[in-house]
């Protein structure tokens, strides 16, 4: 589907307004952060200055480039200036760095991002970030103990870059989970719809069976993953496939267990007790409200106990393959 021109303009114009605004939220974060060292004393030392000056500078020429006369690359200019506010660790104090740090950790703690990676950044808080811990005797003192060493600035560079990293993530991430469980939700309705129409014709084979596809769409939207890393997340789309194809094979088996009457289940019918196997004979027409229900709850269970399945097959090959080691 081909946007109008006034379309195009009109999402143009919105990103450029959203790129202008964080610019001077940006900016304005860098300046604050030259202020708050001036008040704690901190004179900028030549190369400090010569740091600011660049920083000013490259926020000009990333204004220009927003302008209406420029080609817009949205995600170059957003980038590039998160990464300019960020270089506000080359002037800040160190004990307002540290303050920062803490304040950005429990951010993505409260984000979920994964432990192990918020490990990390807590360890180079610990490391490299230590606060100031005594009290200096003289004014020159403190100022020379709140200039923080570089390994410090780095690491708090660091901290700032993996918050940037997992703010834009994080939104990805719950765009494409919503996505995700539209999808399956979508799959649900259609395989339910599918296998009561199917059932309602007494195909109780196929109807069934799509109650099974139903219930493994339904374990999947229940047990969607939590945040991780992009690798991890991209590669559970191929799992959600593989889990449906395993919901499928464990319906097709529990349909061959019932059909040849290994596995039979008991009910009250019409006739009294009957036996679930009896419901697959040929030309059974048509099925009772209550044998249709049966057949797609049956479905439902056993595409649902996908993972139970995954997990008995695993051990089953486990054993096999331990008992021919044991063989030899």
């Amino acid at each position: 589907m081909f946007k109008s021109a006034a379309k195009v303009n009109e999402e143009l114009q919105h990103q450029r307004d959203e790129l202008r605004l964080e610019l001077i939220e940006d900016r304005e974060l860098f300046r604050d952060a030259v202020r708050v060292a001036e008040v704690y004393g901190l004179i900028p030392t030549d190369e400090e200055k010569k740091h600011i000056e660049y920083v000013e500078e490259e926020f000009k020429k990333v204004e220009e480039r927003i302008d209406p006369s420029e080609e817009l690359d949205y995600l170059y200019i957003t980038d590039r200036i998160h990464n300019l506010a960020n270089l506000r660790v080359y002037v800040l104090p160190l004990d307002e760095m540290v303050l920062e740090a803490h304040s950005k950790i429990a951010e993505l703690r409260h984000w979920r991002v994964p432990e192990a990676d918020i490990a990390e950044l807590e360890h180079l808080l610990a490391q490299d970030m230590r606060p100031t811990t005594t009290k200096p005797n003289d004014q020159n003192e403190a100022k020379k103990v709140n200039r923080p060493p570089m390994h410090a600035r780095a690491a708090m560079l660091k901290i700032l870059e993996e918050y940037d990293f997992w703010d834009v993530y994080i939104d990805w991430y719950q765009k494409n989970s919503l996505k995700s469980i539209l999808c399956l939700a979508g799959l649900v309705m259609v395989a339910s719809i599918a296998a009561a129409y199917l059932l309602n014709d007494s195909q109780s084979l196929w109807g069934m069976l799509l109650a099974g596809v139903a219930g493994s769409a339904i374990s999947i939207m229940n047990r969607l993953p939590p945040v991780a890393r992009y690798g991890d997340s991209f590669s559970f789309l191929l799992k959600s496939v593989t889990r449906l194809v395993t919901g499928t094979m464990a319906t097709i088996l529990g349909i061959a267990l019932l059909t040849t009457g290994l596995l039979n289940i008991p009910f009250t019918g019409n006739g009294g007790i009957q036996f679930i196997s009896k419901l697959f004979a040929q030309k059974i027409s048509p099925l009772e409200p209550g044998e249709m229900a049966l057949l797609f709850g049956l479905g439902l269970a056993l595409g649902y106990s996908e993972r139970a399945f995954a997990t008995f097959s695993n051990n089953l090959v486990s054993k096999a393959a331990n008992l021919k080691t044991a063989g030899k």
